[in-house]
């Protein structure tokens, strides 16, 4: 494949790779509920929720209207990022692979100065506030570490890295006051 300006080979998990985040989620659906169809689809002056459900493609009522992501600039686009990217397995469920929540409501509680809880990666803390080089979770997503201990996340899928979501995720973890 080439992206980005640079070949790569792109490898294709098998189905007991899939099963890792599929099966973190009760929907087994990633990326699918009404927090990420509750904006209009381009062009459209309806949300996706409300044009799929009048299509016919969701049966029942639907769902009361999701809370929003919170905060503003940068801090809502790395929640909303998060939320979308990683919490269909960080989601708090308790299923395999599904360790902590970061679903957008929960995720900095969750993860600016708290220590990494299981053996699936580095014993750390999760976000070091004002310093991504020693965040678990920075180093996992980013890969900017030899520690054979960090795991890459996600944990398929990661021959090409978000530059973008990586550096909004930096600046962000910079700008949180540090207690050092």
């Amino acid at each position: 494949m080439h992206a980005a300006g640079a070949d790569f080979d792109h490898l294709i998990p098998t189905k007991l790779d899939c099963r890792q985040c599929h099966e973190s989620n009760e929907t087994r659906i990633i990326g699918f509920d009404e927090l990420r169809l509750a904006a209009p689809a381009r062009g459209h002056q309806k949300t996706q929720l409300d044009e799929l459900h009048a299509s016919g493609l969701l049966a029942g009522s639907l769902p009361s209207a999701p809370d929003a992501v919170q905060g503003t600039g940068l801090e809502r686009d790395v929640l909303g990022y998060v939320h979308g990217n990683c919490a269909h397995c960080h989601n708090g469920t308790g299923g395999p692979s599904s360790s902590f929540d970061m679903r957008h409501d929960v995720m900095i509680e969750n993860t600016v100065d708290k220590k990494t809880e299981s053996d699936a990666s580095a014993s750390g803390i999760r976000i070091v506030p004002g310093h991504p080089e020693e965040s678990i979770l920075f180093l996992a997503f980013s890969g900017e570490t030899d520690n054979p201990e960090v795991k890459p996340m996600p944990p398929v899928g990661v021959q090409l890295r978000d530059t973008a979501a990586i550096e909004h995720l930096r600046t962000w973890i910079t700008s949180l006051p540090s207690q050092r």
